[in-house]
């Protein structure tokens, strides 16, 4: 950006997608910076500034960028919920889903590609929502607690520390029509009272540590729904919650898992 970058892509060499904890930044071994200049840059000038790294430069048609990331977009269906784009109509194959949410990619995580997201909303889904209270932690898009809402939920209440990721919130939720039922916090001590369900899409060890946190605010009758933890990752997160939650068989997609768990009868 310093070089004159209209945009900069920073993309991992193993593909993941990691949400860091507060004031950390992810880091890769390797990792492909991609900037978008005017047609006019000095190649040379900014190969230069970037030392020994290789550097590849291509020219590309001019076109409204603003609109370029919704190409091959197109509704996705998770049982009985569809979630689409703005601008594209929900109807796919098969009969009327019961509720579809509405979302744009954008620069926080969760739009439903992914296969953690994708498995929490497989479950939401199918659960019955109707009338429960639900916590988001970790919200990103907002997507899961959205997504709630529309399946019959009373209220969501959304927590990330992420600016970015409640800003993203609070537009998916009024663009969904649901602002008036979603609270936004940026941290979980804020939160109070106890929640029939608990979402929380983040990455392994971030919900090994919040196991107490996430315990605690879960109704006696509740569901506590987890995800962003690799195959081989499993026995450590249940290990974090035992004696508290006792989870179901894992939902798998691929390498990832989603748990879904109560609190356990003592």
């Amino acid at each position: 950006m310093q070089l004159g970058a209209l945009a900069a892509t920073i993309t991992g060499d193993e593909g993941e997608v990691v949400e860091p904890l507060p004031n950390e930044t992810p880091l890769w071994l390797r990792a492909t910076v991609e900037g978008l200049f005017a047609a006019d840059v000095d190649v040379a000038a900014v190969a230069a500034a970037c030392g020994q790294q290789p550097v590849d430069s291509a020219p590309l048609e001019d076109q409204d960028w603003s609109h370029t990331w919704r190409r091959g977009l197109s509704p996705r269906r998770f049982g009985r919920l569809v979630v689409a784009p703005s601008q594209s109509p929900a109807q796919l194959a098969g009969s009327m889903p019961d509720a579809v949410v509405r979302l744009d990619p954008g620069l926080a995580f969760g739009s439903g590609t992914h296969p953690t997201t994708a498995l929490c909303l497989e479950w939401l889904a199918s659960a019955d929502l109707v009338a429960k209270r639900v916590l988001d932690v970790g919200s990103g898009s907002g997507i899961l607690g959205i997504a709630a809402l529309a399946m019959g939920a009373e209220s969501v209440v959304a927590v990330d520390h992420d600016p970015q990721a409640l800003l993203s919130t609070r537009e998916n939720a009024a663009a969904n029509g649901v602002e008036g039922r979603l609270a936004l916090f940026a941290d979980l001590a804020e939160v109070e009272g106890r929640f029939e369900l608990i979402v929380a899409n983040i990455v392994s060890g971030v919900l090994i540590d919040m196991a107490p946190a996430l315990a605690v605010r879960l109704a006696r009758d509740g569901r506590l729904l987890i995800s962003g933890i690799l195959a081989g990752q499993v026995g450590d997160v249940v290990d974090a919650y035992r004696g508290t939650v006792e989870f179901a068989a894992p939902m798998q997609q691929g390498e990832w898992v989603a748990l879904v768990g109560r609190l356990a009868h003592r």
